[in-house]
C-alpha cells in the first residue's frame, strides 16, 4: 500500500545557492579581527617547568531543512483503499521544520611538564554557544555558562608505569563508538616495547549517594574496568580492549565489552577495521540478545585523488551512544561533525539492525583546495515503530564537501547534504538537505 501524506509541496532546492550566499555573508564580516600565530605560545616555568598555550576557533553558519523527514504536529488516522480492502493508516502532518544558524567557538589548551616528568593537560572552553552542557564541566554550577572545562587530566610516570587521572577525551579506533566523549578515569599505561602498550583503566560514571533527595542506604553507582593493549608500527595499528560494566544499585545489571580495531596499510591501499560486541545483561535487547556492530573500509590513493568504499553492521539493537562522529560511510551519521549536519548517530534509530553502505571520492585539486563526495545507502530494521523512522526504513544520502586552506592557520570549508528516506506507510518522508560553511582557525 502506498504511504498516503498530508503535506505541501514546497519549493526547496532553489534556496540553496542563496543559502551558500547567505553562509558566506555571516561569517566573512564575522572574521574580521580573529588573528591566529602559526605557533604555539611556550611560556618559561620555575626551574624545569615548561607551559605551552594553544588553541582553536570555529565560526560557522548552516542551513538544515526537513531534519525530521517533516515536522510531525498533528496526527491522524484515515482509511485508504477500495472496499473491500481497505486499512488505517497513521498520517502525521507537517509544518515548517527548517534551523538556520550561526555559531561560535573557542578552545584554549594548556600543556604543562614539572619537574620529573609530571605532565597536565587541559582544554577550557572559553566562549561557545553550541555547548550541550553534558559532556563538560561548567564553573558555578551553571550548565548554560559560557566557560567550561572540557577535559584536563595528569600524567605521572612511577618507573616504567605512566599513571594517569583526570576527565580524559576518549578516542578509540575508526569513530564508529568512541570519538570525542569525556569519560573520568584512573588508568595505567606501561609500555613493552616500541610497538607495543597495555593499559588498564577505572572509570567512573555514576556516583549515586542520593536517590529522589534521600541518602541511598547502599551504592547507587555505575563503575567501568577495562585492560587492553595498542600494538602500532609504520604500516599496522590495532587497538584491542575487554571491559566490564557493573551497576551496583539495586536490580542493577552488569556486562562486558570485546571492543577492537585495526588498520593496514599496504602500498596505496588502507584497510580498516573496527568492531564492538556487547555481552550479558545490561546491554540485552528486548529480545534478550547481545547487540554487536562491525566495520569495514577501505582507501585506495590514486595521486591527488582517493576513492573510498566502506560498510558497517550493527545487530540486536546496537547503538553507538555516546558516537556520533561515526564518518567514514556517509556525514549522515556524523552528528557531532563541525559541518552541523549529520542526523542519526550509527545505530541511534534502530532496536534490530542495521546496515550502511557507501562509495567516495576526493581529490586534491591544489595545495590548498580538496575536494570530496560520497553516495550512501542506510537501511535499519525496529522491534517496533520508532519516532519518525518507523519499524522498517531506509535512506539514500548523497554528501559533499570543499575545503580551501586559506594560510597555514586558516581553512573554510564547505559541506552539503541530500537524504532521500523510505519509510513505513503513514511516516512523512520529505527529503532532508543541509548546507553550511566555517572557518577552522588554530593558534
Amino acid at each position: 500500500m502506498k504511504e498516503s501524506k498530508v503535506s505541501t509541496v514546497r519549493r526547496r532546492y532553489a534556496r540553496l545557492p542563496l543559502a551558500l550566499a547567505l553562509g558566506a555573508m555571516v561569517l566573512t564580516p564575522a572574521l574580521i579581527g580573529v588573528g591566529a600565530s602559526e605557533a604555539e605560545a611556550s611560556v618559561a616555568g620555575k626551574g624545569e617547568t615548561s607551559i605551552t598555550l594553544s588553541g582553536d576557533s570555529r565560526l560557522r553558519g548552516y542551513w538544515r531543512e526537513d531534519a525530521q523527514f517533516g515536522n510531525r504536529t498533528s496526527v491522524d488516522t484515515i482509511t485508504v483503499g477500495e472496499p473491500p480492502n481497505t486499512e488505517e493508516v497513521v498520517v502525521r502532518s507537517s509544518n515548517d521544520d527548517t534551523n538556520r544558524q550561526f555559531q561560535h567557538r573557542l578552545r584554549l589548551y594548556l600543556d604543562a611538564k614539572a619537574a620529573g616528568g609530571t605532565s597536565l593537560h587541559a582544554r577550557i572552553l572559553a566562549t561557545t554557544d553550541d555547548n550541550d552542557g553534558r559532556a563538560h564541566y561548567q564553573w558555578g554550577g551553571d550548565r548554560n555558562s559560557n566557560v567550561a572545562t572540557d577535559y584536563f587530566y595528569v600524567n605521572v610516570p612511577v618507573g616504567p608505569v605512566n599513571v594517569l587521572a583526570g576527565r580524559f577525551l576518549v578516542n578509540w579506533g575508526h569513530r564508529m563508538k568512541a570519538w570525542d566523549a569525556r569519560a573520568d578515569r584512573l588508568r595505567a599505561n606501561y609500555k613493552i616495547n616500541d610497538e607495543m602498550t597495555v593499559f588498564g583503566y577505572y572509570q567512573k560514571d555514576v556516583e549515586g549517594q542520593f536517590v529522589g533527595g534521600v541518602r541511598a542506604a547502599e551504592d547507587e553507582d555505575q563503575n567501568r574496568y577495562s585492560l587492553g593493549m595498542v600494538y602500532n608500527t609504520a604500516d599496522f595499528r590495532m587497538g584491542a580492549q575487554i571491559r566490564h560494566t557493573d551497576q551496583e544499585w539495586d536490580g542493577g545489571e552488569d556486562g562486558q565489552e570485546l571492543y577492537g580495531y585495526a588498520t593496514y596499510k599496504m602500498a596505496d591501499l588502507t584497510v580498516n577495521f573496527e568492531a564492538d560486541f556487547q555481552l550479558g545483561d545490561i546491554w540485552e535487547n528486548a529480545e534478550g540478545d547481545n547487540p554487536f556492530a562491525m566495520f569495514l573500509g577501505f582507501a585506495y590513493a590514486l595521486g591527488d585523488t582517493t576513492l573510498t568504499l566502506g560498510g558497517a553492521y550493527a545487530g540486536n539493537g546496537w547503538n553507538s551512544a555516546p558516537g556520533g562522529h561515526f564518518d567514514a560511510i556517509t556525514m549522515f551519521y556524523n552528528t557531532g561533525g563541525g559541518h552541523a549536519l549529520g542526523h542519526s548517530r550509527f545505530g541511534q534509530r534502530s532496536t534490530d539492525k542495521e546496515w550502511a553502505i557507501g562509495v567516495g571520492a576526493s581529490h586534491k585539486l591544489s595545495p590548498e583546495l580538496t575536494l570530496g563526495a560520497k553516495l550512501a545507502y542506510v537501511d535499519g530494521k525496529n522491534l517496533a515503530p520508532v519516532g519518525m523512522f518507523g519499524d522498517d526504513w531506509d535512506v539514500t544520502v548523497v554528501d559533499a564537501s570543499l575545503a580551501y586552506k586559506v594560510n597555514a592557520s586558516t581553512t573554510y570549508h564547505i559541506d552539503a547534504i541530500y537524504a532521500s528516506p523510505s519509510l513505513a506507510a503513514g511516516f512523512e518522508d520529505d527529503a532532508y538537505w543541509g548546507l553550511s560553511n566555517r572557518f577552522e582557525i588554530r593558534f
